[in-house]
């Protein structure tokens, strides 16, 4: 039995920076970097975004895990429900069915930058911060706009229901964008999940507590690979 393949999925904060230390842990990880970043022509549209990433994953060997977070879990999750033939189970990280963003009215760049920072992990001014500032920076503000808009509009809550690979959803405790009452509403919809709070945890869940966060995707690939290889 071939052990299930972790393909990590950014969201709003994207780039290869999010996941560097999660795709050094997992042998034969994969990291698929969101279409449009950098670039004048970022993808505005959910459904376009689920697909491309159904299509991206169905490249992969499998069995596949889709490990997103924020935005990207929300793809994740939609795609696993659109295309179920292609992905076996997903770990959506600072996940609810819809996001809640930082009100970012009047800011300029750098500001918004660092709200959004600010409002997602403990230590914004640590040395990943700044690479996060940097990737965003450099996504434009353009891309960053319209991942946002996706945050704000996109509500998986009716199709939830329609997923039927495990999820996993881990969550910090002082997660503002999906906070903890909010991904347990979503927990309660999809068929096969379970919700892991993280205590101290901002809405980074996977920076403010790595190892931990690390050890729950160590542990729900091993149980998937145990049902998968009963089937």
């Amino acid at each position: 039995m071939t052990s299930p393949r972790p393909v990590f999925l950014p969201g709003v904060f994207g780039g290869s920076s999010c996941w560097e230390s999660m795709i050094r842990r997992f042998d034969g990880a994969a990291l698929l970097g969101l279409p449009g970043r950098p670039g004048p022509d970022p993808v505005v549209d959910a459904g376009e975004l689920v697909g491309w990433v159904a299509l991206a994953i169905a490249r992969l060997p499998g069995p596949r895990v889709l490990v997103g977070h924020g935005l990207g879990a929300l793809a994740a999750l939609e795609a696993a429900r659109s295309h179920p033939e292609a992905i076996q189970g997903v770990v959506a990280l600072g996940c609810a069915a819809q996001l809640s963003v930082p009100d970012l009215s009047g800011l300029d760049a750098n500001d918004a930058i660092a709200a959004l920072l600010a409002s997602s992990m403990r230590e914004p001014e640590a040395s990943v911060g700044k690479t996060f500032a940097r990737v965003m920076h450099e996504v434009g503000p353009t891309t960053l706009h319209a991942a946002l808009e996706m945050c704000r509009t996109l509500d998986i809550l009716e199709t939830a229901h329609a997923v039927r690979c495990p999820v996993l959803i881990v969550v910090g405790g002082n997660d503002t964008w999906a906070p903890p009452d909010r991904a347990a509403t979503l927990a309660r919809h999809l068929p096969m999940s379970h919700l892991v709070v993280v205590t101290g945890s901002q809405h980074l869940v996977h920076v403010d507590a790595p190892a931990t966060t690390q050890l729950l995707i160590a542990a729900f690939l091993a149980r998937l690979e145990l049902t998968l290889a009963d089937q």
